[in-house]
């Protein structure tokens, strides 16, 4: 397989992860994880013996760069660098951990929270680079770097709960806005919540797929442990409205 072009993903019956190529059908999202026969190549038809279903919102592509140890880089891979800073004139170089992410179309590595957008830096330009971990086993490896701002929103009725995952920059000033612009070309669009058709609204609201590879929301199958935040949209039948706001300011109340 052309390594440029390999996926990884998190399988949904064991959470395993699985690097292969990425097929996507009716049947769900799917890696292939063994080479197609040259025969197969030659009349363009795909040979499956090995594929598993994955989440998608656990999908990672390949960068085609590889760390300083000979192993093959990925997205939302966490890996520990050193970086020149500019300082009194002079450039200083420090060892950072931060999660590797395609940015603007260059493969980055996460900018600090405060920042945002406005630092990521292009993974070419680092320094003796080392995968020490991923965000989907070793989530903690970004915390005690408060570098993660993943994000996970609970949409939920009285009959139905859906998942919507972030994959960065889910701070609450952009995922609390973008849920109240959601539920606000929605008011009074349906007698009943409807909460699957707010989070089908939500999600296409937001992606501009002639923009953008990979939209920032995505549908998922619950939390996955490496959030920095997590959010509830709640049909209140008593008022007739969407209740919103962030769990942990609920768990510190």
């Amino acid at each position: 397989m052309t390594e440029r072009y390999l996926f990884r993903g998190k399988r949904t019956d064991n959470g395993e992860l699985v690097i292969g190529k990425i097929v996507s059908n009716n049947l769900g999202v799917n890696i292939i994880c063994d080479d197609n026969p040259p025969e197969c190549e030659r009349y363009g038809y795909i040979e499956i013996n090995e594929y598993y279903k994955v989440d998608p919102a656990t999908i990672g592509q390949c960068t085609g760069l590889r760390d300083k140890n000979d192993k093959l880089i990925f997205e939302t891979d966490i890996v520990k660098v050193d970086l020149d800073w500019p300082q009194g004139g002079e450039y200083s170089r420090d060892d950072v951990v931060r999660e590797v992410i395609f940015y603007n179309g260059i493969y980055s590595i996460t900018s600090r929270p405060f920042m945002k957008n406005l630092s990521h830096r292009p993974l070419c330009e680092c320094y003796n680079i080392e995968i020490i971990g991923n965000i989907h086993e070793h989530p903690d490896l970004l915390k005690e770097n408060k570098m993660s701002t993943r994000a996970t929103i609970e949409f939920t009725d009285d009959n139905n709960t859906y998942y919507v995952y972030r994959h960065s920059d889910g701070f609450p000033e952009i995922v609390l806005a973008d849920m109240r612009d959601a539920i606000k070309e929605t008011r009074w669009r349906w007698s009943d919540p409807e909460v699957e058709l707010l989070v089908t609204l939500f999600l296409a609201k937001d992606y501009d797929y002639k923009k953008n590879r990979l939209p920032n929301y995505m549908i998922t199958s619950g939390f996955h442990g490496d959030e920095s935040y997590r959010y509830y949209c709640r049909w209140n039948y008593e008022h007739k409205e969407w209740n919103i706001g962030c769990m942990d300011e609920e768990e510190e109340e």
